[in-house]
């Protein structure tokens, strides 16, 4: 038991981490990752609490927060965990998608590390029981 939960906080740690390197570009020569978008909307946070009110901004957001909590927690349940990765997936999955569509190499090899985990993640979880 206690080694099943290890392996999934390394998961988790890495769904994270990787989901952080997600990159994008936009307009003329605009782009972020992941990292830099989060820290620009919560120094914003306080002067512009519309900001959060988009979709594809709101719910990988609160998807990180759930993954973190599950990071802090002893034991963490599966679904907390499908649930935040999943969040954060529908992003990354546009990223990939953008990438692909516009033929943006940096964009792609920045969502692959997430889809990768985020797909074995959810094999591991099926796989194992509890």
């Amino acid at each position: 038991m206690r080694k099943k939960t290890n392996k999934l906080k390394i998961l988790v740690l890495l769904l994270v981490l990787t989901s952080l390197i997600g990159y994008t570009e936009w307009g003329n020569q605009q782009s972020m990752f992941i990292f830099q978008m989060e820290y620009e909307l919560l120094t914003i946070a306080k002067e512009n609490t519309t900001a959060f009110s988009h979709p594809l901004i709101l719910l990988p957001l609160l998807g990180q927060f759930l993954l973190i909590y599950c990071l802090l927690v002893s034991n963490p349940k599966k679904v907390l965990i499908i649930s935040g990765a999943s969040a954060i997936f529908i992003l990354l999955f546009v990223f990939f998608l953008v990438g692909l569509l516009t033929q943006k190499i940096k964009i792609i090899t920045s969502a692959l590390p997430f889809l990768t985990i985020y797909f074995f993640t959810l094999w591991y979880a099926k796989k194992t029981k509890n």
